[in-house]
């Protein structure tokens, strides 16, 4: 009994200076790229050399390099990270045969409607409409595109695939 009013007193007065310490952002509406920087600890506006303004090409820059240190790897950091990949794992042929593969049965604007037919006439199934819902070959798409020097066309692909099932 003692340990529960003490956990529900710690708890409520951790509470009370948590919410003294928090921010007052407001909820119940997007803020103005240009009142962001009010909201930005002293030592960031600092660091951004802001004042009452913000210029939202720093910000956005800011807000990308912080991104990408605590998201799930760097952007910065993607071709050495694919070469570690291709060097432990050496299965770029495998991703170029799977990309191929989709793409030489998919259009990039699908019709997601059964019945229709594979780029090469081959009737889609359900199956294989199922497993291109969930896009899963658009990772070898991907490692296509580094391997293929950054070609736009396998970007414009995923993106347009994608409106496509969004549309439909």
């Amino acid at each position: 009994m003692r340990y529960t009013i003490r956990f529900k007193l710690v708890f409520f007065l951790s509470l009370f200076f948590t919410s003294l310490s928090a921010q007052e952002i407001p909820a119940d509406r997007i803020l103005d790229p240009m009142e962001l920087g009010a909201y930005l600890k002293p030592e960031i506006q600092k660091e951004l050399q802001l004042k009452n303004t913000v210029a939202i090409s720093e910000l956005a820059i800011y807000f990308r390099n912080k991104f990408a240190e605590r998201f799930f790897f760097d952007y910065r950091t993607v071709e050495k990270r694919l070469d570690l990949y291709n060097e432990l794992y050496a299965n770029q042929a495998k991703h170029a045969e799977r990309a191929l593969d989709h793409l030489g049965k998919y259009t990039d604007s699908t019709s997601w409607i059964l019945p229709f037919n594979y780029v090469n006439g081959g009737e889609v199934n359900a199956y294989a409409l199922r497993h291109l819902a969930r896009q899963h070959k658009m990772v070898d798409i991907a490692l296509y595109y580094f391997e293929q020097e950054k070609n736009p066309e396998y970007i414009r692909y995923f993106e347009n695939q994608l409106k496509s099932l969004n549309a439909a």
